[in-house]
């Protein structure tokens, strides 16, 4: 019960935390590119009011989380996580194909107990996961709002700041899913050696 709740605190917090790099990068796109614009019209009302800006937050963060998992299943599908280094692993390791791997992923969770991760290897390592996949959209959509607002209101001054603001906004993103090949690939060796001691435990069972 202890390692399914601590699991559950990191993917809340894979899901808080996204959120609010989501709301960042919104929110600098506005002040870096155009700031005259946050105290303007909708968004001035929006951004004075307690109660707007915590269900727009929150909309941010669960939205942010849905396009993480459509785009968690399109790296999926299409196994642009890339393969595994198996420079250095076992022969079984290389046999393992690591999309199928992580297909049995809420498998293994349902059935972990607390002595099968009792360091929080795999949960530490599911959460960088996550969070890194998550914070993917983050950028995208600081790249979109930033694209938009120097498209929408074009002078040579914001031209420079948004442009700047775009191109680092896609360096973060290119950072960001490199970290999630790499976390990726780690998450399968983790996924990988909890079910081989699983394995061994059932049989020693059956042995004694």
């Amino acid at each position: 019960m202890g390692a399914l709740l601590g699991i559950s605190l990191w993917v809340a917090l894979a899901t808080v935390v996204p959120g609010c790099i989501t709301i960042a990068c919104i929110w600098g796109a506005f002040a870096i590119i155009n700031p005259t614009l946050l105290n303007q019209g909708a968004l001035s009302a929006c951004l004075a009011n307690d109660w707007i800006c915590a269900s727009i937050a929150i909309t941010i963060m669960v939205l942010t989380q849905a396009v993480g998992i459509l785009i968690e299943k399109r790296f999926v599908d299409n196994e642009w996580y890339g393969k595994a280094d198996t420079a250095e692993e076992s022969e079984a390791e290389k046999r393992a194909d690591p999309y199928v791997e992580y297909s049995g992923l809420y498998v293994v969770l349902a059935g972990l107990r607390e002595e099968d991760d009792s360091k929080g290897h795999l949960e530490r390592v599911l959460a960088q996961f996550f969070l890194n996949n998550n914070v993917i959209v983050s950028f995208a959509a600081g790249m979109l709002v930033s694209a938009v607002i120097t498209l929408l209101y074009l002078d040579h001054d914001i031209l420079i700041r948004g442009l700047s603001y775009f191109l680092f906004m896609g360096i973060c993103l290119v950072i960001c899913i490199k970290v999630a090949k790499i976390r990726f690939n780690v998450m399968i060796k983790s996924l990988s050696a909890v079910r081989q001691a699983k394995r061994d435990d059932l049989t020693t069972e059956r042995v004694e």
